[in-house]
């Protein structure tokens, strides 16, 4: 289970916003959310939780806030949720033409509300948000294992065998770079454009 609560100020700076989401993986996926009292700290001891009914049985992996209102969660059997009410209502974004029924999408990280991306065990990248899912071309085969987009234009994911990749075009081109390992990189985080 991961949880974001970060995204763009518009002017490329990060904030936290006030809202908490979080995936509890179990056999059933629950969506969960949380809102902090005032000041949006999450160590606020009025933090108050809503259980949220499950949308389907899919295990779910990661969820990314893509705005105030706009929240991704990704899953087991292709699965990729998606809010544009805080988490309220959940639908399903369908990928049918990118991802296979054994493809589980194991993160996702979005920058601002048209721009992010998912990523899963069978290499497979994918473009959420305005444009619709595309998938595009990845330069390893290897599983992949966290993303975070930094902007509308660069983001970083790394995987098994220690695979870092990168791109700085809305992921039109991905660059793999050497990380100097060969074992699974779990999770990647920048703060900016140049400190990660």
């Amino acid at each position: 289970m991961k949880m974001h609560s970060r995204h763009a100020s518009g002017d490329g700076r990060r904030r936290r916003l006030p809202v908490l989401f979080a995936v509890a993986c179990a056999t059933t996926a629950l969506l969960v959310t949380a809102t902090a009292s005032a000041g949006g700290r999450a160590s606020t001891p009025a933090l108050g939780w809503t259980l949220q009914t499950p949308y389907n049985t899919t295990t779910l992996y990661d969820c990314a806030v893509a705005g105030d209102n706009s929240v991704w969660a990704v899953g087991n059997n292709g699965t990729v949720l998606y809010s544009t009410n805080g988490g309220a209502s959940w639908a399903s974004q369908d990928v049918p033409t990118v991802t296979g029924s054994g493809d589980y999408f194991l993160a996702v990280s979005f920058d601002a509300p048209a721009q992010g991306w998912a990523v899963s065990q069978n290499g497979a990248i994918i473009c959420l948000g305005g444009a619709g899912p595309i998938k595009q071309t990845s330069p390893s085969n290897v599983a992949l294992l966290d993303v975070d987009a930094v902007s509308a234009n660069h983001a970083w994911i790394v995987g098994g065998s220690g695979v870092v990749l990168v791109t700085a075009d809305g992921g039109t081109t991905w660059t793999e770079q050497t990380s100097g390992t060969g074992e699974p990189l779990d999770g990647v985080a920048f703060a900016d454009l140049t400190h990660g």
